[in-house]
């Protein structure tokens, strides 16, 4: 009896044990987790930022451009389709001095070497005061341009006029220029001729004859131009008193225009240019 006692107490005594060591290891376990918890914490705190949208400067757009002295009456100056082949071409505009204050305009410029402007009258526009410029588009190149003629005063920029246009009724080369290397291997360019309206073209002539090219109507001409054949005609007696030829001081050719003729009847000529490098 003493010994199933005995037993049975040894029994319940190492029974008492576990109930007494399992709140530790679970109070270690929770440690642990809350440990790592706040370890993820502190490294999510340092690493992390949440996405702001940087403070952006107002842009300098059309309600700044309204707050200038100088305005165009009547708005943007719209010249539409001018020929790229044809004279100059004039229009008048008006500025207004829209401010409670005179302004002086000290200088102006267009900011394109297509167009230039002149101002009619006085300089010095009271409050209210209006000016006519005179602008002249000189037509070049091909496709549409928007340009401004831009005034300044004591206080910096004024004002400006805008001005619209495009040169699309006649045809053009692409490409339109190459250079060409007297080391390099003789090769053939071949040169696409469209119009910028949508016009059918038939290349009608290349100058200097140079090359060949297809005689057939097309929505693109087709032409295809020799280095060879510009090298020897630059360097030959003709091509030396050819306009489309450009001599260097050392009399050697530097540059050779090639006009394409077409059918188009606004600007029937695209140019091809052969630019020679040492």
């Amino acid at each position: 009896m003493e010994s199933e006692r005995s037993m049975d107490e040894g029994t319940r005594a190492a029974g008492s044990d576990r109930p007494s060591k399992k709140p530790i290891r679970v109070v270690r376990v929770v440690v642990a987790i809350g440990v790592i918890s706040l370890g993820m914490a502190v490294i999510f705190g340092l690493y992390y930022r949440p996405h702001t949208e940087p403070e952006l400067l107002p842009p300098a757009g059309r309600g700044y451009l309204a707050s200038l002295p100088i305005q165009t009456v009547g708005g943007k100056v719209d010249f539409g389709d001018v020929k790229p082949c044809g004279n100059d071409f004039t229009r008048t505009a008006k500025i207004r001095n829209q401010s409670t204050e005179p302004v002086e305009i000290l200088a102006y410029s267009p900011n394109c070497a297509c167009l230039t402007a002149k101002l009619i009258g006085d300089r010095t526009l009271g409050p209210g005061a209006e000016r006519d410029v005179e602008l002249t588009i000189h037509p070049s190149g091909h496709g549409s341009r928007s340009t401004a003629v831009e005034f300044a005063s004591k206080g910096g920029f004024a004002g400006s006029v805008r001005v619209d246009f495009a040169f699309t009724r006649g045809v053009i080369a692409s490409p339109d220029v190459v250079d060409v290397h007297e080391s390099d291997r003789d090769f053939a360019i071949d040169v696409e001729v469209f119009s910028g309206d949508h016009r059918s073209v038939t290349v009608m002539a290349v100058d200097p004859p140079i090359g060949s090219f297809e005689v057939m109507p097309a929505a693109v001409g087709k032409v295809a131009l020799s280095t060879y054949e510009a090298m020897q005609f630059a360097n030959s007696p003709a091509g030396r008193v050819h306009p489309g030829v450009t001599l260097g001081a050392d009399g050697k050719p530097e540059q050779l225009v090639v006009t394409i003729t077409t059918n188009h009847p606004d600007c029937p000529l695209a140019r091809f240019v052969f630019s020679f490098l040492k």
